[in-house]
C-alpha cells in the first residue's frame, strides 16, 4: 500500500512539500523580507539538492521578481532570470548600484545565453539560464544589508510584518479542497 503523501489528490499547492520543517520556516520568512538566507550553499544530502534555494527561485519566477539568496555568512547572489530578460543591460547595471555599496567584491556570472525571445517566456525556470550578480561583503551584517536594500530599494519589494504576511493554509496530510480540508464542505 502506498503512503498518503503519494497518492493523486493529497496534499496542497500551496505548500513547498520538498522542504523540511526548517526550510519552510526560512522560506515564509524570505517571502516577507524579499530574500532568502542560506546557510552556506543550502545543499542537503538526503535530497541531493538545495530544495529551499530551488523553491525560492521558483517562488521569484511567479511573482516575477529576482531572487536574492544571501548565502551565510557574506555573499550574495541576484538571479536575475525570473525577470525574464535576456538581455545583459539589466544584470549590468545591478552590477553598478552593487559597486556602489562600501566594500565588497562583485562578479557577473552567466550560464549559457538564449537567444530566443520565446523561450524566455515561454519555458519554465529549471531550463532557463541563470543570470547571477554575486556580492561578496566583508561581514554578514554587511551583507544582510546589502540584501535588504537590493529586495526593498533597488527592486521594490513590498516590505511586509510578520502580521500581514498570508500564509499557506494549513490542511491535515490526506485532506484537500474535495475533502474539506479548507472548511467546506
Amino acid at each position: 500500500m502506498r503512503a498518503a503523501s503519494t497518492k493523486k489528490g493529497t496534499g496542497s499547492r500551496g505548500i513547498p512539500h520538498r522542504l523540511n520543517q526548517a526550510e519552510r520556516k526560512a522560506f515564509e520568512i524570505a517571502k516577507r523580507k524579499g530574500f532568502a538566507e542560506i546557510a552556506g550553499s543550502g545543499w542537503r544530502r538526503e535530497r541531493r539538492d538545495a530544495p529551499l534555494a530551488n523553491t525560492w527561485r521558483n517562488w521569484c519566477d511567479a511573482v516575477a521578481r529576482p531572487a536574492i539568496i544571501l548565502h551565510k555568512p557574506d555573499v550574495v547572489v541576484v538571479d536575475l532570470s525570473p525577470l525574464r530578460r535576456g538581455d545583459n543591460a539589466v544584470v549590468e547595471s545591478v552590477a553598478l548600484r552593487l559597486a556602489e555599496e562600501k566594500g565588497g567584491e562583485i562578479k557577473i556570472l552567466f550560464d549559457d545565453v538564449v537567444d530566443d525571445d520565446v523561450a524566455w517566456c515561454t519555458r519554465p525556470i529549471h531550463q532557463l539560464p541563470r543570470q547571477d550578480v554575486v556580492f561578496t561583503s566583508p561581514d554578514l551584517s554587511a551583507a544582510k544589508a546589502i540584501a535588504t536594500h537590493l529586495a526593498i530599494d533597488v527592486f521594490s519589494f513590498p516590505s511586509q510584518s510578520a502580521s500581514s504576511t498570508k500564509k499557506s493554509p494549513s490542511v491535515k496530510p490526506g485532506k484537500s479542497r474535495r475533502h474539506g480540508g479548507y472548511g467546506i464542505g
